[in-house]
């Protein structure tokens, strides 16, 4: 699914419609929703680095300016 919240309301209508979650169906989110994860805890997310990926990026460029020749 595009997102957790997403994830939850697929898994929510499969169950009304007889459906068992991990047995006959399973759906997965995207990013790791906080709020997701403490109402639904055995929903599977995606979790995104998002601050590592940052920091990453924020050492590149800064590196790219220093010596903006450097591959």
């Amino acid at each position: 699914a595009p997102d957790d919240e997403f994830a939850l309301q697929i898994r929510s209508l499969a169950e009304r419609a007889g459906k068992v979650f991990g047995k006959d169906f399973i759906v997965t989110g995207y990013n790791g929703s906080h709020l997701v994860q403490k109402i639904a805890p055995d929903l599977p997310t995606v979790v995104r680095p998002v601050d590592s990926l940052a920091d990453e990026l924020i050492d590149t460029l800064l590196k790219r300016i220093a010596d903006p020749n450097k591959p």
